[in-house]
């Protein structure tokens, strides 16, 4: 071999070995180039073509005038969105590589195959959507366990595709995330209790796969949950006490499951609750009563088994707003906040706890429902100033009315007349005549009579004012 053949063929070892140590990128280094050849890749694996809309795509335009493409200042792909843009085929692994990525939304379109697990190095993501359009035809296989090395995601949409396997307990790490949508999927195996860990939690939806086992009492701790959405699946044993602790909770879907034993009373603490649907389930036991405005949805006709309301149907009782309403009123117009005792009013204490109020619950309508209506108002000697108003006396349970030993002034409404001797004793200083008194009327035929009564027609009153 000559001189020349032999540094060639040295030339070529070295060369090779500088290609093959090469230094590898580290993450989340790219540049604009490699981030237009993973659009690119995007574009051939997905029928680019066929698109609904390809506008820009697969030309030398800068990439932020191709379609769905957001860029930052310098260049590199910030946002890709394609939903509803018929993509049909499989996702490219070529997409890890845009490594800059904050939103990857490619629902509502047709693609199949798997989730590339390299997706799971895009560290920049906050809201991932890979939702299918239809059951039967969307992403198949399992979810990456990789995604849970996603730190910074908020939004994770996976709902109706073909998924199976188990959900990864590894999703327990995203700790910024506030929407996990997995619904319409054939995920099998249980819910990981690691969901539990998810402090930000908004909305769970795991509605119609195929899970199994209990309800993991560790979903309890979402204290910011306001959808928990788990029906049509397979789950077994009884509805957790701890879901009662999810007091921003507006939606709680268990329907069609296996649910058995009976309704937790806890659960009448979600004073946000709108919806509740535990139909389709081997419940026993009563409906708590305060769960009764949601019969229709825990014990439909249809359901089998009928669960009575607890205690024969009556909800506890409520204070009438009508009766708070006339109370506020009074204070208001007997200057209340100048009582020697106002303890209670015009807060949001149950009446009975204002003072001088008694108060006690009417008979159940027919719907089983009843009120906690004012029955006496005892304020003597409370120094109560101004007029009475004609509002008390639509109070239509009160039995007791003392008022005696204040400074009221005015009238009695004639509605009143009957408290008269507790409003007005002789005792009592102030003459407050009962009724309006008497105008002075010229046209009307009157007759003055001694004791200082007026006639008008066949009524009498005390003439006054």
């Amino acid at each position: 071999m000559t001189l020349i053949n032999r540094l060639t063929a040295t030339f070529t070892v070295v060369l090779a070995l500088s290609v093959l140590f090469a230094p590898v990128p580290a993450e989340g280094q790219g540049s604009i180039e490699t981030d237009r050849a993973a659009l690119v890749a995007l574009y051939d694996a997905t029928g680019g073509a066929n698109w609904t809309n390809d506008e820009g795509w697969r030309t030398d335009r800068p990439l932020q005038e191709w379609f769905g493409v957001t860029t930052a200042a310098d260049g590199r792909v910030t946002e890709l969105e394609l939903i509803t843009n018929n993509l049909t085929g499989e996702i490219p692994r070529e997409l890890g590589g845009l490594t800059n990525l904050d939103r990857l939304l490619l629902n509502n379109n047709n693609l199949t195959g798997e989730i590339p697990r390299e997706l799971g190095s895009l560290t920049n993501l906050t809201d991932l959507q890979l939702g299918g359009s239809r059951r039967g035809s969307g992403l198949a296989g399992e979810i990456p366990r990789e995604l849970g090395s996603l730190s910074r995601l908020e939004i994770l949409v996976l709902n109706l595709n073909d998924l199976t396997g188990e959900i990864p307990r590894e999703l327990g790490r995203l700790t910024d995330l506030t929407d996990l949508y997995l619904a319409l999927n054939d995920l099998t195996g249980e819910i990981p209790r690691e969901l539990g860990s998810l402090p930000k939690l908004e909305r769970l939806s795991l509605s119609a796969n195929d899970l199994t086992g209990e309800i993991p009492r560790e979903l309890g701790s979402l204290t910011n949950l306001r959808m928990l959405s788990l029906g049509a699946n397979n789950l077994t044993g009884g509805i957790p006490r701890a879901l009662g602790s999810l007091t921003n909770l507006d939606r709680l879907l268990l329907h069609e499951n296996n649910l058995t034993g009976g309704i937790p009373r806890e659960l009448g603490s979600l004073t946000n609750l709108e919806l509740l649907w535990l139909h389709g389930n081997n419940l026993s036991g009563e409906i708590p009563r305060e769960l009764a405005r949601f019969e229709d949805t825990i014990n439909p006709q249809q359901n089998g088994v009928i669960l009575p309301i607890e205690g024969d149907g009556i909800v506890d009782p409520v204070d009438s707003a009508a009766d708070r309403a006339v109370l506020e009123a009074f204070f208001d117009a007997t200057g209340g906040a100048n009582w020697n005792n106002n303890e209670g009013w015009k807060t949001d204490r149950p009446l009975s706890e204002w003072f001088g109020v008694t108060a006690g619950a009417s008979a159940a309508g027919q719907d089983g429902t009843a009120e906690i209506r004012v029955t006496g108002l005892s304020l003597a000697d409370n120094n109560l100033t101004g007029q009475i108003p004609r509002e008390l006396a639509d109070l239509p349970q009160l039995a007791t009315l003392v008022l005696n030993g204040n400074n009221l002034t005015g009238t009695i409404p004639e509605e009143l007349r009957r408290f008269e001797n507790t409003i007005n004793p002789q005792q009592g200083g102030v003459n407050l005549p009962v009724g309006t008194p008497v105008p002075a009327l010229p046209f009307v035929a009157t007759l003055l009579l001694g004791g200082g009564l007026w006639y008008i027609g066949r009524r009498r009153i005390r003439a006054g004012g």
